[in-house]
């Protein structure tokens, strides 16, 4: 697969894909629109597509990159509609069914994504499909044939940093911490600025019980992210273990800062304040905490953001 522009920004972190083969072909009015979204000029391929389909209702490569282009452009509901079209007009293209499965792995449509990637293990096997797959297993809480097929894309691409942050993520579901840490390292050997593996690795050390080093991952996560909340909280939680009170205080100030919808965020500030003897302050944090995880269980308040656990 020959991946272009768009990428899902989920867990998985794997390219919907559009070929050069598989969305155009000699005859094809769809040839014309492809560069058009291959440059983001999401309005104008989504027109040349929507004349394509006109002249053929039924030409698959059309639909096709109809649904990509409707994907990027933020419209989720017609790009489905456009990509299971696709598939039905041309069932054996590989890249037509592994886009459908990435897009409804994305929109939390796990079982159906699982039912569509399955022939892939057959008619295109590799470490995208394998990433895919252990995504959907891990989604569906089957986290050791999770770590299974995440192993089998380490072995069939063992350059790629988001498959080792895969299998490192799956052990750590596991509580397989000793080779959660190996996989995370790895990960960061190979792509040092990536977020989430700092994140996590920093998550793993604390339970461990090494404060200093997960304070240390938890500082370059949130150079990384500043803007990402969880990292400032448990870079908190790393200080206070590590008796740095005042840079505690500061982080758990900073998560409050950044996300003051997160309860958690408000225990960690209010925990931090509690041991400095700011009795008034701390109470006044954890009765937020609690009017926030009153909102979020009768569903007035955003879940916690997927990407952290």
């Amino acid at each position: 697969m020959q991946a272009l522009v768009l990428s899902y920004i989920v867990m998985l972190l794997l390219p919907i894909t559009a070929t050069q083969d598989s969305t155009t072909s000699g005859s094809s009015c769809s040839k014309t629109a492809l560069p058009l979204y291959q440059h983001r000029h999401y309005d104008a391929a989504e027109r040349e597509l929507e004349h394509c389909l006109r002249l053929d209702p039924k030409d698959p490569s059309s639909h096709e990159l109809l649904g990509l282009v409707l994907d990027a452009a933020g419209t989720r509901e017609q790009a489905g509609a456009h990509l299971r079209e696709a598939l039905t007009l041309a069932n054996q293209n590989a890249d037509y069914r592994f886009n459908l499965a990435m897009f409804l792995a994305s929109t939390d449509q796990i079982e159906e994504a699982n039912r569509i990637a399955q022939p892939l293990l057959v008619s295109q096997p590799g470490p995208d499909t394998y990433m895919l797959i252990g995504y959907l297993r891990l989604r569906q809480r089957q986290e050791r044939e999770a770590a299974f097929w995440f192993q089998k894309a380490v072995d069939a691409a063992p350059g790629r940093a988001n498959a080792w942050y895969r299998l490192g993520f799956a052990h750590h579901s596991l509580g397989e911490f000793s080779a959660a840490v190996i996989c995370y390292r790895k990960t960061l050997e190979l792509e040092p600025q990536h977020f989430f593996a700092r994140l996590q690795l920093g998550k793993v050390l604390l339970l461990q019980g090494d404060y200093g080093g997960a304070r240390d991952q938890l500082i370059e996560a949130t150079r990384i992210q500043p803007g990402y909340s969880a990292a400032w909280r448990y870079l908190s939680e790393a200080q206070f273990s590590s008796g740095e009170r005042q840079a505690a205080l500061k982080s758990a100030r900073e998560a409050v800062s950044q996300d003051s919808s997160d309860p958690r965020n408000h225990h960690q500030l209010g925990m931090v304040l509690e041991k400095a003897g700011d009795e008034p302050a701390a109470a006044a944090e954890f009765q937020t905490m609690e009017d926030l995880r009153v909102r979020m269980h009768n569903g007035t308040s955003s879940p916690v953001d997927p990407r952290e656990y």
